[in-house]
């Protein structure tokens, strides 16, 4: 038994070696320069291409793994905990030293698009190039002249804490070869958007929701509601739940607030929530959870105020449900 399973052994080496000759022969010849004709200096120091790559790589979320609490904006810092162990987060801003200050902008794309770093190391798939394979050049520039006029912070990363095999980067190529295929942008059609947007607008109209009789006093329970919206809610949604234009929501005639079954509503009361940044939403708004701050009872009295004010007209939400909504995960 032990003689067979020492025959297994130049079979895997094999396999690894086969993969890594198929990776490198599918993978080298997407490494030419990405502004062919042009001065790439030139090019990394437009200010047009420095704020799309800023909003690039807002819109990427870049800062949530490459900043750490109260760090330098992408200096890295931040640990990342896996089953296999601990990987930090490098840093990514121009420092030659500790930074991306050496890298080329063809360094950059290959990251973002095969998952090989600057030295022809194979990069660990926490770092999501899987999800950024199809990355375009273009945005590939962008993003690197972005980085490349953030200020350069000498900070180290901390020390791969991976347990063997898995600190060996060699041991990805296998992983590559079954789980990862660089991707190419394609644009995608709007035939498929015209078709979900035919079909949505043949249906039937639905009448407005209507206030469906609770089996309890529904009466105290928005009474109660309106205490805790005027002091949790007002501030922002104001008394008229009109909002802020531009920043707080209004909740007067929200879809979300008079959905049929009231769950948007609640768990947006105790998780709390942010919209996206977006170009033509710079400011987002953000919410805060209250599940720590309000008891079911006062979750289910408050959206039941909220959807039953105003110009609103929706069903009662019931303690037992917001104890449920509480418990069931996010996904």
């Amino acid at each position: 038994m032990k003689n067979l399973r020492l025959l297994w052994i130049p079979v895997v080496l094999l396999v690894i070696v086969f993969a890594g000759w198929w990776w490198h022969t599918h993978t080298t010849e997407e490494s030419s320069a990405l502004v062919e004709g042009q001065d790439v200096n030139a090019v990394l120091k437009d200010p047009a291409v420095i704020a799309k790559g800023r909003y690039l790589a807002t819109v990427g979320d870049c800062m949530s793994c490459h900043t750490e609490q109260g760090g330098a904006p992408y200096a890295g810092g931040r640990v990342i905990a896996t089953p296999f162990g601990n990987i930090p987060v490098p840093n990514i801003t121009p420092d030659p030293e500790h930074g991306i200050g050496r890298w080329s902008v063809d360094d950059f794309w290959r990251a973002l698009h095969t998952g090989i770093g600057h030295d022809g190391e194979k990069l660990y798939p926490v770092f999501s190039y899987t999800s950024f394979t199809k990355t375009t050049r273009e945005d590939a520039v962008a993003m690197f002249a972005y980085l490349q006029s953030v200020p350069p912070v000498a900070q180290a990363p901390k020390p791969l804490d991976l347990k063997f095999p898995y600190s060996m980067r060699s041991s990805l190529t296998a992983w590559r070869a079954l789980y990862f295929k660089p991707g190419v942008y394609k644009p995608d059609p709007n035939d498929d958007l015209r078709a979900i947007a035919t079909y949505l607008q043949s249906l039937p109209a639905r009448p407005k929701p209507t206030v469906v009789p609770p089996s309890f006093d529904s009466a105290s329970l928005v009474s109660r509601g309106r205490d805790v919206y005027a002091k949790q809610c007002a501030d922002c949604h104001r008394d008229n739940g009109a909002g802020v234009p531009g920043v707080y929501p209004t909740l007067d005639g929200n879809s979300s607030v008079v959905e049929p079954t009231g769950i948007n509503a609640a768990r947006a009361v105790l998780l709390g929530g942010f919209a996206p940044l977006t170009q033509g939403n710079p400011r987002p708004y953000s919410m805060p959870p209250y599940a720590q701050q309000l008891s079911d009872a006062d979750v289910a009295a408050v959206v039941t105020y909220i959807r039953q004010a105003w110009s609103n007209r929706a069903s009662a939400v019931e303690e037992r449900d917001v104890a449920a909504y509480r418990h069931t995960p996010v996904d």
